[in-house]
């Protein structure tokens, strides 16, 4: 449509009106346009434009000068505000009288611009109807119009709503965002102010309070906690797991013990219930397998001894909830950790199995069975088969107190020794065929009695705890609180050779023993804080105690492992190089810290160390 309009005026000479239009609007043209085109309304109006311009010029030199705010002056919110408003409404004054003035100029080009538009519309209207046929001529004349085209493009400024350019309003930004940047140090000022606030807020006085408040808080929930959980025996949050006694199969370590343990990451035990657990660990201490014993309600294992083709476990268990009578246990168990057999004693009342060692044809089991039948009552010591059955068992004492705590075959002999009469500690010799040849006593034990036994380079070392009591005292006077650790040595006809004690004003005892070369070591727990070992319970909660002694019960060194809650070591055997020891803790601190310590579950231990007593692994 534009071609064929530029065509028809250039021919009739009537495009003289509306080309000056153009060219005036456009600044890359002003070189290029002849001055004798130029309409003489155009050249007024445009002299008129330039007048105006110098005119806002002054006008805002003018105004600079008067209303300069110097940079170093900091104004308030408030002031910036005010000088704002003042210098927008002077400019917009201005800009009024400047309207005011070119309103005629400007509609005088409107009307021309109008006019043009009218004649442009009519000479279309006219080529529609009688359409022009295209020709060379016309195509020549067509190519000078592209041309100049091309070279004068039509530059359009914007144009406000009250008729001024876009100049006037980019002159009135640029000098309302001089007036807005003094106010920027205000906002920083402003911003000081807050923070010197919040400062003066939080005075000495303040943060007492609140460090107060947040101690009274934490006091009352667990106060909470400790009245209505840990004074309930029925409902207690803790989780227990102990190693009782431990073997070593070649490179390997086995252990016993049981456990009801929520952190176990190979046995899931179910119900809360104590479960009877053999654990395996190669020699950095991983776990290799770990098995418990489910049958029942409530089991333990108590000792362990390493066979041919696995091992042999004792313990016991109950199998009704409402009787909550043990039944001696011994259970087989192939070196994968398999059940294969197991076989029990139960009587009228509780029977324990708590050791047990190997003969050639079988194993010997010693432990306690109480019962109301005549001669079933008292310490009780079994002979088992090769295959689990029940060879021969003889008993010895007849009160509730008497029980065999260890057992130790040597030179064609069984030696056990226990408790007798509540603080009589025996030593008792058999045949192999279960006949009674001797026995020893010791006066006074504790409650515990003789612990362990250990045959070495031809003599028996025993190990337990003792009452420490005046010369004089009487049989009623023989109730205390204060026990030391015991180490006795005997000869294979039960000759007492030396005995040596260790202890503070507290509870010692010893529970282990083991030797090698030239040494014994001995493991217990103590709570005395007078003893010499840096104990730090207090005083009621135990301590794991290690000590080293020569073959002649001199004490060379002695050490402590665990932290401010309860500990116990519980075993220890050597591979003639190394010592490694079980036994539990429920310590978040101290030296014996492996996992999860929380200072309320109890946690079964493996501890490695060398003979110095310095520690190689805890597991």
């Amino acid at each position: 449509m534009a071609k064929s309009t530029n065509s028809t005026n250039k021919k009739k000479g009537t495009l003289s009106n509306s080309k000056p239009v153009v060219k005036l609007k456009s600044k890359q043209t002003s070189k290029t346009v002849h001055q004798k085109n130029i309409p003489t309304d155009t050249k007024k109006e445009r002299a008129r434009e330039k007048a105006i311009e110098k005119s806002r010029q002054a006008q805002k030199t003018t105004v600079a000068k008067k209303k300069k705010v110097p940079a170093t002056i900091h104004l308030t919110n408030v002031e910036a505000v005010n000088i704002e408003k003042k210098t927008k409404n002077r400019q917009e004054n201005t800009v009024d009288v400047l309207a005011k003035s070119s309103v005629k100029p400007l509609d005088k080009e409107k009307k021309v611009k109008k006019d043009a538009n009218t004649r442009t519309n009519s000479r279309e209207k006219e080529t529609k109807k009688a359409p022009v046929s295209k020709t060379k001529n016309q195509d020549n004349k067509k190519e000078p119009i592209s041309k100049n085209k091309t070279k004068v493009p039509e530059k359009k400024q914007p144009v406000l709503s009250n008729g001024n350019s876009s100049k006037e309003e980019i002159l009135k930004s640029k000098n309302e965002k001089s007036f807005v940047q003094p106010a920027t140090p205000s906002k920083v000022s402003s911003t000081k102010k807050k923070l010197s606030s919040f400062l003066s807020f939080l005075t000495t006085k303040r943060i007492i309070h609140l460090l107060l408040f947040i101690v009274i808080a934490f006091l009352l929930v667990y106060g909470v906690y400790f009245l209505f959980f840990r004074k309930n025996e029925n409902v207690s949050l803790d989780s227990y797991d102990s190693l009782n006694s431990l073997i070593l199969d070649g490179t390997d370590i086995v252990a016993v013990g049981s456990s009801n343990f929520r952190y176990s990451d190979f046995v899931s035990y179910t119900g809360g219930n104590e479960q009877a657990k053999l654990i395996k660990y190669n020699k950095k201490g991983e776990v290799l397998f770990e098995t418990a014993f489910t049958d029942g309600i409530i089991s333990q294992y108590y000792s362990i001894v390493e066979v041919d083709d696995g091992y042999v476990v004792v313990g016991s268990y109950q199998l009704d909830p409402d009787d909550q009578i043990n039944i001696g246990l011994i259970v087989f168990y192939d070196k994968d950790g398999k059940l294969v057999w197991k076989n029990e004693l139960a009587t009228s009342g509780n029977t324990i199995f708590y050791d047990v060692d190997s003969v050639s044809d079988g194993y010997i089991v010693v432990g306690q069975s109480l019962s109301d039948q005549t001669g079933e009552n008292g310490a009780v010591i079994a002979k088992y088969s090769t295959s689990g059955s029940l060879v021969w068992k003889k008993y010895f004492g007849s009160t509730d107190s008497t029980a065999f705590k260890a057992v130790e075959v040597a030179k064609d002999k069984i030696y056990a020794v226990g408790l007798d009469q509540k603080d009589m500690g025996i030593l008792v010799c058999f045949q192999l065929n279960g006949q009674y040849s001797w026995h020893k006593e010791y006066l006074y034990t504790d409650d515990l009695g003789l612990s362990d036994i250990y045959y070495f380079k031809n003599n028996l070392y025993v190990v337990g705890g003792k009452k420490v009591l005046d010369s004089d005292s009487t049989d009623n006077e023989r109730i205390t609180s204060n026990t030391d650790a015991l180490i006795l040595k005997y000869s294979l006809d039960g000759e007492l050779l030396f005995e040596k004690s260790f202890g503070g004003s507290n509870l010692e005892h010893y529970n282990s023993l083991t030797a090698y070369g030239s040494n014994l070591y001995v493991v217990g727990y103590s709570n005395s804080t007078d003893s010499g070992l840096k104990i730090f319970t207090d005083g009621v909660k135990k301590a794991g105690i290690f000590v080293k002694y020569d073959l002649d019960g001199e004490m060379e060194k002695k050490t402590v492992y665990g932290g401010s809650n309860d500990d116990n070591l519980t075993a220890i055997v050597t591979d003639n190089s190394n010592l490694y020891i079980t036994g539990y803790s429920n310590s978040k601190d101290g030296n014996l810290l492996s996992s999860h310590e929380n200072g309320r579950d109890y946690f079964g231990k493996l501890v490695k160390v060398d003979s110095r007593l310095r520690v190689l692994f805890i597991k």
